[in-house]
């Protein structure tokens, strides 16, 4: 590290965003009567229908069937396609564009379409018999469908969680789930793989309309920032990001939405400047701290960039995380959780690779028997000595080109 950063979260109020009821599924709405430490408005919950407790069974039983695949892919009805859909943009339509959240929490990069790794990121905090999405609260950074093969999985497994739980699962907007990108990460050839054109044409709008509606960023303890991509100097305090509209169809007519989905870090850059492509920015660690500055925040996680350790950091405060292992045959990477404790401290969950392509319980079952295999690797699940470390400020970042420039998928 650059400088050392106090991420303890001990002497911060948690965000003001309720767990979810055990007995009722209410999804919330934006209320701006609360207010935060600096006397902010906070959006606050507002009750709107409860979930209907045949569809809570409905939806838990298509939940069980779809982790228990095995390298297969689930045959989607029309019916689920929709009602699924539906419900999880009642869902989004509430939620701000940043969202709160309370930690703990776990942070899950990008996936793309890799149902396998969403399957291992719930594993890694399973306890006996249950399921690791029933003990962790999760923040998932975007880019949940790609050309992994199973993107349908994936979102569809994702959608139901937000449903069944909907403060505990925080579900943030990816580059992947806009209509442009959405055409060539290979989410629109899946489906057209799937289904004759008219439906793959229909189900794809469905799902985009469902995408514009997702917030766009979230913050842990009101002191780590979560987005998929970057910053922008026009991210001058939480209410802008806050100002964003909702739907966005088309993030690169907002500046900020574009930065959040597309922007890069690179070392040397002494302010920003246009990405090669035009798309997005490359910032450098001084406008990176002036925006941590403006916003109040320790840590900013982020997705987007493929480090081949599962993570990176960029000076001090900021960390890429992934979410998916060997995307293809030749470009086998590792994945990474990365975690927040109640106190703030914060370590990493590795995940080794295992073969691409593979189903969620196929590839669960060869990642588990890694995962017991390689149980004392610090870079795998990490050790108190390590957390210490990379808490004090003393873990070095990452060398090599991917720590910026990593390539983009």
């Amino acid at each position: 590290f650059s400088r050392t950063v106090d991420l303890s979260l001990q002497a911060m109020q948690p965000a003001p965003y309720p767990p979810p009821s055990t007995t009722d599924s209410t999804v919330t709405g934006t209320d701006m009567t609360n207010t935060n430490q600096e006397g902010t408005p906070v959006p606050q919950p507002a009750p709107i229908t409860p979930l209907a407790e045949n569809m809570r069974e409905g939806l838990q039983k298509s939940l069980r069937h779809l982790m228990r695949l095995r390298g297969e892919r689930y045959d989607f009805s029309a019916y689920e396609i929709m009602i699924v859909t539906r419900k999880a943009l009642q869902i989004f339509e509430t939620e701000p564009v940043l969202v709160p959240v309370k930690a703990p929490c776990s942070i899950v990069g990008d996936l793309d379409g890799q149902v396998s790794d969403l399957c291992n990121a719930f594993y890694v905090h399973a306890t006996g018999d249950t399921r690791g999405f029933l003990n962790q609260r999760y923040v998932f950074l975007g880019n949940y469908v790609g050309k992994g093969g199973y993107s349908m999985e994936c979102i569809f497994i994702l959608f139901i969680l937000k449903i069944l739980y909907p403060t505990e699962f925080i579900l943030l907007r990816g580059i992947n789930e806009t209509t442009k990108a959405g055409c060539v990460s290979g989410f629109y050839d899946e489906l057209m793989g799937r289904y004759e054109q008219k439906y793959a044409d229909l189900y794809f709008a469905r799902f985009n309309k469902v995408f514009n509606a997702m917030p766009l960023c979230a913050i842990v303890a009101q002191k780590v920032l979560c987005v998929h991509a970057g910053i922008c100097p026009e991210m001058t305090s939480k209410e802008v990001i806050n100002q964003i509209p909702k739907p966005l169809t088309d993030p690169s007519t907002n500046v900020i939405a574009h930065s959040l989905l597309l922007s890069d870090p690179m070392i040397g850059e002494p302010a920003h400047r246009t990405r090669d492509h035009g798309q997005g920015i490359h910032f450098g660690e001084p406008l990176f701290d002036g925006v941590c500055q403006r916003l109040g925040v320790a840590l900013v996680v982020r997705g987007h960039q493929t480090p081949p350790c599962g993570f990176s950091f960029f000076g001090s405060r900021l960390v890429t995380v992934y979410g998916a292992t060997s995307v293809t045959e030749e470009k086998m990477t590792m994945s990474a959780l990365l975690t927040i404790a109640v106190d703030g401290k914060i370590g990493f969950k590795i995940c080794y690779p295992t073969k691409p392509g593979r189903g969620p319980g196929e590839s669960s079952d060869d990642w588990r028997r890694a995962y017991e295999e390689n149980s004392n690797d610090p870079f795998y699940e990490m050790n108190p000595e390590f957390m210490e470390k990379l808490n004090l400020g003393m873990l070095m970042p990452l060398k090599g080109k991917n720590q910026t420039k990593g390539k983009k998928k």
